[in-house]
C-alpha cells in the first residue's frame, strides 16, 4: 500500500506536493498568519538582545551611533529576553495548533474512505503499510504543518529585514548577509534533500514492510507453532529490524553532516563579515562600533534559516518519493 501510494506520487515535483499540502491551511489562514507575526517579533526580539548589548559594548568605547544608557539598556535586555520566550511560545502555539487540527482532518477522510473500500477492496492488501499510512505517514505531515509553513515565512521577513538593517551599515556586507541567508536557508536544505530523498523513501518503505511481517507472523501464528517456523520467523524480523536499523543510521549521518556543513557556512560568512568591517574601519569608512553592532547582528540572525536548513532531515520522509 505504501509503494503503491509512492508510486502515485513519482514524477511529481516536491513543491506541487508542498503547495497541494497548504492548500488545506486555507480554513485556519488567520491562526497561521498570528503565528508567523508572533515567530518574526520573536526572533527579533532575539536578535535584538545581542545587538542591543553589542551597541551597549560600542557605547563603552564611545564608538556607537546608536548609544543608549546603561540603565535603559538592562530594562531593553530583560523585556526583549522576556518578549522573545513569549512570541517563541505564542508561534508554536498556532503553529502546532495548525498541525494537529489538520491531522485531524486528514485522519478523517482516510478512515471515511476505508469504510467506503472495507472489506472486499482492501483484502490482500499489505495491513502492515496501511497502518503505516494511517499512523506514521500521517504523523509525519506534523513536521510540514508545525515546522515549514510559518517558518519559511518567517526566515523571508526576518532574514529580508535583517539584509536591509545590514545594508545600511555596509553595502558588502549587506550582500555577503544575503548569500549567507541563501545558503544556509535554501542552497544546504536542497542538497541535503537530493542526496537524501532515497534513503527517506527507502526508510519508509522497509518501516511499511516490517509492519506487514509482524501483522502476518501474528495472523499465522498457529501456522508458525505447528510447522516449527518460529525460529525462521524470528530471524527474518531481526534481518528485516536491522536493515531498518541501517538506513536510519545513513539518514542520521547525512543530519550530522548537514548541521555541520551549516555551522561552518555560518561561521565563514560570520567571519567574512568581520573582515570585511575591519578592513572599512582601517580605510576609515565605518567606524568601531559599526563594525561590532554589523558582526554581531549577522552572527545572531541566522536563527530562522538555521531552521528550514534542519527541516531537510524530517522532510525527507514527509515528501519521500520515487524518482
Amino acid at each position: 500500500m505504501n509503494r503503491n501510494c509512492c508510486s502515485r506520487v513519482s514524477g511529481k515535483n516536491v513543491f506541487s506536493i508542498m503547495a497541494r499540502l497548504i492548500v488545506l491551511v486555507r480554513t485556519l489562514l488567520p491562526v497561521m498568519l498570528l503565528a508567523i507575526f508572533f515567530g518574526s517579533i520573536g526572533h527579533f526580539c532575539a536578535i535584538a538582545v545581542t545587538v542591543s548589548a553589542a551597541s551597549g559594548v560600542a557605547g563603552i568605547v564611545g564608538q556607537s551611533a546608536y548609544s543608549i544608557p546603561s540603565g535603559i539598556l538592562s530594562c531593553f535586555l530583560i523585556a526583549f529576553a522576556v518578549c522573545r520566550g513569549i512570541f517563541h511560545y505564542a508561534e508554536q502555539y498556532c503553529n502546532h495548533f495548525i498541525a494537529f487540527k489538520l491531522l485531524a482532518v486528514i485522519r478523517q477522510r482516510i478512515f471515511a474512505k476505508l469504510r467506503e473500500l472495507c472489506p472486499a477492496k482492501l483484502e490482500g492488501r499489505d495491513k502492515g503499510n496501511l497502518i503505516s499510512i494511517i499512523t506514521s505517514d500521517i504523523e509525519l505531515l506534523e513536521v510540514f504543518y508545525a515546522h515549514t509553513i510559518s517558518p519559511v515565512a518567517i526566515a523571508l521577513i526576518v532574514s529580508t529585514c535583517m539584509t536591509i538593517f545590514i545594508w545600511h551599515e555596509n553595502t558588502a556586507a549587506g550582500i555577503i548577509a544575503l548569500c549567507a541567508y541563501i545558503s544556509v536557508g535554501f542552497v544546504i536544505p536542497f542538497i541535503n534533500a537530493k542526496i537524501g530523498s532515497a534513503d527517506g523513501l527507502k526508510f519508509r518503505n522497509a518501516f511499511g514492510a516490517l509492519g506487514s511481517f509482524v501483522l502476518d507472523s501474528l495472523r499465522g501464528l498457529d501456522e508458525t507453532i505447528q510447522y516449527g517456523c518460529g525460529k525462521k520467523r524470528l530471524s527474518e524480523l531481526e534481518r528485516r529490524s536491522q536493515k531498518l536499523t541501517a538506513t536510519q543510521k545513513k539518514l542520521s549521518t547525512l543530519e550530522s553532516y548537514q548541521r555541520a556543513m551549516t555551522n561552518f557556512v555560518i561561521l565563514a560568512f560570520d567571519a567574512a563579515v568581520f573582515c570585511l568591517m575591519l578592513r572599512a574601519f582601517f580605510a576609515g569608512s565605518v567606524s568601531l562600533g559599526s563594525v561590532i553592532i554589523t558582526t554581531v547582528a549577522v552572527m545572531s540572525s541566522f536563527g530562522p534559516v538555521v531552521a528550514l536548513s534542519n527541516l531537510s532531515n524530517n522532510l525527507m520522509q514527509t515528501l519521500a518519493r520515487d524518482r
